[in-house]
């Protein structure tokens, strides 16, 4: 099959079935090519998401699964258990308004602790990342400071190496 072939099934499943969420929004044109593979076009006429794997003849694939062919096989034969949304106790990977974030450490502990969760990780920049107010050694300090008896602040500095 042409390139032209995986372009035109991915705008029209794509467009057809964005409300059943047949296929995640693919962060590259690779893996829109890799899970649409494991699909033909008559695959993709057998109505919503569910339909069409029931089709395929395996369960429902959630769309966090969907990045290639191979999840088609694994869900053939058993349909592996995702984490649950009460099961995630923390948020990792967090900006503060010590670098590019859009809230305090003081917001986001009061949102994490009213939220349920026991943690949040924060990960300002480091000095290297001046496009987005890095931290140098003396505001590091200062963010690292800032405690919170509500929950848990691990800490660590997201760090641009220059090659």
């Amino acid at each position: 099959m042409d390139d032209n072939w995986y372009y035109k099934v991915f705008r029209y499943s794509f467009t057809r079935y964005q409300e059943q969420n047949l296929i995640k929004n693919y962060s590259s044109d690779l893996e829109t090519k890799l899970f649409l593979s494991a699909f033909t076009e008559e695959d993709l006429i057998h109505g919503d998401a569910k339909s069409i794997f029931a089709h395929k003849g395996i369960s429902l694939v959630p769309a966090e699964h969907r990045e290639s062919p191979d999840v088609i096989n694994l869900y053939k034969t058993h349909a592996p258990k995702l984490i649950e949304v009460q099961e995630i106790k923390g948020i990792v990977h967090n900006h503060s308004t010590y670098s590019d974030g859009l809230h305090s450490l003081a917001d986001m502990a009061d949102y994490v602790h009213t939220s349920g969760y026991a943690y949040f990780v924060i990960s300002d920049h480091s000095k290297s990342a001046g496009y987005a107010g890095g931290l140098n050694e003396d505001r590091v300090l200062m963010q690292w400071r800032n405690r919170c008896a509500q929950c848990k602040i691990f800490r660590w500095i997201q760090n641009i190496q220059k090659h």
